[in-house]
């Protein structure tokens, strides 16, 4: 683990990342010993800090990260933390900020490839999101909503992933990812102006695939009417739901056009 550059498995026990969640991170694919996504992580980076007011050396982190990959395994995740650093008692920030980068290399998680033929299971969580316009999209370190949806998974052992929704009843990701569907024919993602994170191939899928795919405010009741569901980041890539517990009922989706194409698009991503 790299700490600031340098090799070590701490940080101030004051630092700000810890005592508030007053950070951001960003969880990236390493494929064939390439980071990727490299730029899109960094500009969600750089956007998040100014929104928080925190220094991001842009230069320093690239270096940094590349130091990781250089000692990580071809396949894998970097996760990078990047916090206001140490700081005294209290929630205002320090005037000089002193940030705090640590950067991490894990194991890719496996997919069975089964998921990937025949499609996964999703539920919706209890856990519903809070709205906060200025903090909506952003990856900051304050993901308790996440962790609190995350342990509904004990009582849905079969699930992929959880379904969140807003306190409007609106639709808006899952608990790792983002959700994408086929409404009336028309390819769509939920909007995230309120809450929710802007994944990074969330944003390729909306760039790659033009006026074709389209952000929506998307209220509960229309996710019944679901003719393609799939939800993706860019560590597992997109993966099919097929099956979706709603409301007491089971809904069942097919792997259609929308969602084979976001597939092949993954795929050539992960090949270039």
């Amino acid at each position: 683990m790299l700490v600031n550059g340098q090799t070590s498995d701490s940080i101030p026990a004051n630092d700000r990342g810890l005592a508030y969640g007053d950070g951001l991170f960003e969880t990236i694919r390493i494929a064939a010993g390439r980071l990727l996504f490299a730029e899109a992580h960094l500009e969600r980076l750089s956007h998040g800090a100014a929104v928080l007011g925190i220094p991001c050396d842009h230069a320093a982190i690239r270096g940094w990260m590349e130091t990781a990959l250089a000692q990580a395994p071809a396949e894998g995740v970097l996760k990078l933390v990047l916090t206001r650093g140490p700081g005294g008692r209290g929630y205002r920030p320090p005037e000089a900020a002193q940030p705090t980068c640590v950067i991490s290399c894990h194991p890719l998680p496996e997919l069975p490839a089964t998921l990937l033929e025949r499609g996964g299971q999703a539920f919706l969580c209890r856990q519903r999101l809070a709205h906060q316009g200025v903090l909506a999209g952003i990856k900051h370190l304050n993901r308790l909503e996440q962790v609190l949806a995350s342990q509904e998974f004990a009582t849905h052992h079969e699930a992929f992933e959880g379904l969140m929704l807003d306190q409007e009843n609106r639709v808006v990701e899952g608990t790792r990812s983002n959700l994408f569907m086929v409404l009336d024919g028309r390819w769509q993602t939920p909007a995230l102006t309120r809450c929710g994170i802007r994944g990074i191939l969330r944003q390729h899928l909306l760039e790659h695939f033009g006026g074709r795919l389209e952000e929506a405010d998307i209220p509960l009741a229309r996710l019944h009417e679901a003719e393609e569901l799939f939800v993706a980041n860019s560590v597992f890539g997109v993966v099919p739901l097929t099956r979706l517990e709603l409301d007491g009922k089971v809904l069942e989706c097919a792997i259609g056009p929308f969602t084979q194409a976001a597939m092949a698009r993954f795929r050539e991503v992960l090949g270039a």
